[in-house]
Formats: structure tokens, C-alpha cells, sequence
């Protein structure tokens, strides 16, 4: 097979063209509906209410992957999305833009949206493949895509926002999914890869399998952990202190420095991720905690920024590294599945953070109590992630052969 840069480029940028619109959409819906009905309120009901397809798209997702295909399924999902945000231009042409079809569009895109990322993480071994890089580096140029787009997405849509109405915003979102889906069609079509009916994991089987597959089991723990804990620091606690100082000018700079962490342990992957094996995990687990300890402590703000930095960087190194681990350790019929559950427990765990967080704020309102409850979760993944660290790491033939001896 010729090797060629070709398809590695286009991937990226579908990619990053994917994000850039999903990050922009995340600030484009609620300022629309906020725009729309006047009440925070409803905004914030209407904006959880979206969300609830999200888990469900996502597990069901996989299996759809698994049956017609990783290229096709990418390409249509990406198109499903262009299509909602498109229709809140198409409704508020035709006067009928109301809570109610604000509600319905706003599901329709929140469907399309994890189908379309699993289907791009389950294209990245055959894109490796055919571009001639190891997997691990694509994985870390794709972080390394994520953050930043996710770093530069929400503002660049607010000063969007500043230009043209929200309405005009979500023409422009649509475009760029029509365009990273376009993109994803010039792929080779050895991306594709389509397996028979009879051929796919049966429902409920992949429980079986993260079960018999100890590297996927574990990068679904240690995930659900690290995202457990993430958005409740970055939106409720880190806002709730620089609050509590007059200091609110400091929180978007605290966010940065996590931001910018989680880039350079990307980048970090990126280079060396084939090579440094156990030490770089163990290490990503050490930074991570470390970081996590500085921010529990609440300190002053270098100290935190620090922290948050520390994490960032064990973020950057981790979650391409479960990713590939998930994605060597599960053959291509079940791959599919497996990252739907993966996604589905990363996508899962914020919601389930945020509100076990709100009770316990409840209860003791000190800020103190969250944020050594949030250390108190990450140690509890980080103990476990630290039990095998070689199963995350290990080659396809040797976690099947510990899988094997341990059935």
C-alpha cells in the first residue's frame, strides 16, 4: 500500500472544522434561545433539555458505525447536523421559531453530534495506516486539534455573535459541517469499513466485552473519572472562588492555563507516545493528581493556575492515550461499539458531576468540601489506573493473551 500524507491532512481538518462548529454551536444555541424567550431560566432548562439524547445517540451509535461503516457514518452524521442547525434558519424564515422547534432542532443536532465524533475516532487506525504515522502520534495531533478548537471555538462564535445575528450564526455553523463532511468523502475508501449483519456484536454483548477486555474496561473508568471532575471545577467551583475574591478577571486565565497544559501534553504524546510506553502514563497519572492536590487546596491564584496546569498536562497525555487503547484492543467489528460506550461514559460523567456536586453544596456550602470531594474522586480512578498501568499500554497480542488467561 502507498503511504501518503494526504489522508492524515484531510482528517485533521475535517476534524478541526467539526469542532470549531460544535464548540460554536455550544454558545450559538443558548444565546439564541436567550434572545428568544428573555428568561435565564428557560435558557438554562432548554439548553439541559437538548441534551438528552446525547447518551442515547451515543451508545446506539456505535452500532450503527459497526453495520454500514466509519466513512459513511461519519459523512451522514456530520450532514444530520448541518441539516438542524440549518433548519433554525429555515424555521425563523417561515415565523415559526418557538420553544417548541428551538427544543426539536436542538435535540436533532445534539443526536447527530456523538455518532459523528465516534465514527472520527473509530477512522483513526485505518487513516494511521494508510498515512504512514503510528497511531499514537495521529492520536496526539488530534488532541492537540481538540484543545485548541475548544480553546478558540466559544470565542470565536461570541465575536461572531457581535457581527450577526444568531440565526446568521447557525448558517455558518452548518456550512462547516457540510464542509468536514466533504472532506471526510475524500478519504480513501479503505477508511470504510463495513461488516456484515451477522458479524456485529449482538445488543447488550459489548457489556460482555468491556467485561473480557480489561484495557477498554479500564479507559472507560479512568475516562468517566477524569470527566467526572472536569466540568465541575472549570464551571462551577473555579467561578464560584475567583467570586468569592473580586477577583473574576482571574478565572478566564485559570481556565487557560488548563488549557494550555492539556496542549502541551498533547503535543508530548504526539512526539513520544510510541516510545515512552508505562512511564508517560504513569506519569500522566502522577501530573494529573499532583495538579488536582494544588487545586483542592485552593491556594493563591499562581499556586492554582499551577495546578490546573498540571492537570491539563496529564489531561493532554491521558486522553489520547485511552483512545488508542480502545482502539488496539478491540477488533474492527466491535470497535464501534466500544467507543460509543467509551464517548457515552466520557459524555455521561459531566452531567453526574455537576449534580452530585450541587448537593453536596447544598449541604456544606463551603467551597472547600467540593473541592477536595472532586480530589477525593480522582483518587479513587487514579488508584485504579495505577493497579495495571501495563494494560493501557500493552500491544494488541499481549492484552489478548491476558484477556484470554483471565476468561
Amino acid at each position: 500500500m502507498v503511504k501518503s500524507p494526504v489522508p492524515v491532512f484531510l482528517f485533521i481538518t475535517a476534524e478541526a472544522v467539526a469542532l470549531l462548529a460544535n464548540s460554536a454551536f455550544l454558545v450559538v444555541f443558548p444565546w439564541l434561545v436567550l434572545s428568544h424567550t428573555g428568561d435565564a431560566g428557560k435558557t438554562s432548562l432548554m439548553t439541559a433539555l437538548v441534551t438528552i439524547p446525547t447518551a442515547v445517540a451515543t451508545l446506539l451509535g456505535g452500532r450503527v458505525i459497526d453495520r454500514i461503516g466509519r466513512k459513511p457514518s461519519s459523512v451522514l452524521a456530520g450532514l444530520g447536523c448541518a441539516v438542524a442547525a440549518a433548519g433554525f434558519g429555515v424555521v425563523s424564515g417561515l415565523g415559526a421559531l418557538n420553544i417548541g422547534t428551538l427544543i426539536a432542532l436542538g435535540m436533532l443536532a445534539q443526536a447527530f453530534l456523538p455518532p459523528s465524533t465516534t465514527a472520527r475516532d473509530a477512522l483513526m487506525d485505518a487513516i494511521a495506516s494508510v498515512g504512514g504515522i503510528s497511531l499514537e502520534r495521529l492520536a496526539g495531533i488530534r488532541q492537540v486539534v481538540f484543545s485548541l478548537t475548544y480553546a478558540i471555538g466559544p470565542a470565536l462564535a461570541g465575536l461572531l455573535l457581535t457581527a450577526i445575528s444568531p440565526i446568521a450564526a447557525f448558517w455558518i455553523i452548518a456550512g462547516a459541517w457540510t464542509f468536514a463532511a466533504l472532506l471526510t468523502t475524500g478519504l480513501p475508501s479503505g477508511t470504510s469499513r463495513k461488516v456484515s449483519e451477522a458479524a456485529i456484536t449482538p445488543s447488550g454483548s459489548v457489556w460482555k466485552l468491556l467485561r473480557s477486555r480489561r484495557a477498554v474496561w479500564m479507559a472507560v473508568v479512568i475516562g468517566f473519572g477524569a470527566s467526572v471532575i472536569t466540568q465541575p471545577i472549570t464551571s462551577v467551583l473555579l467561578p464560584a472562588h475567583f467570586r468569592d475574591l473580586h477577583q473574576p478577571q482571574l478565572y478566564g486565565v485559570s481556565v487557560s492555563a488548563f488549557g494550555v497544559g492539556a496542549i502541551l501534553g498533547a503535543l508530548l504524546y504526539a512526539a513520544v507516545g510510541a516510545k515512552a510506553g508505562v512511564k508517560l502514563y504513569v506519569g500522566g497519572v502522577l501530573v494529573t493528581t499532583a495538579g488536582i492536590v494544588a487545586f483542592a487546596l485552593l491556594p493563591s491564584f499562581w499556586i492554582l493556575a499551577l495546578g490546573l496546569a498540571l492537570g491539563g498536562l496529564g489531561s493532554g497525555l491521558l486522553a489520547p492515550m485511552l483512545l488508542v487503547a480502545v482502539t488496539r484492543n478491540t477488533a474492527d467489528n466491535e470497535r464501534g461499539q466500544a467507543l460509543g460506550v467509551y464517548n457515552a461514559a466520557s459524555l455521561g460523567a459531566s452531567p453526574i458531576g455537576l449534580g452530585l456536586l450541587s448537593l453536596l453544596l447544598q449541604r456544606h456550602p463551603d467551597l472547600h468540601a467540593g473541592a477536595f470531594a472532586v480530589l477525593g474522586v480522582w483518587a479513587l480512578a487514579a488508584v485504579y489506573a495505577l493497579t495495571r498501568p501495563s494494560v493501557i499500554v500493552s500491544t494488541p497480542g499481549q492484552q489478548q493473551a491476558a484477556d484470554t488467561a483471565a476468561v
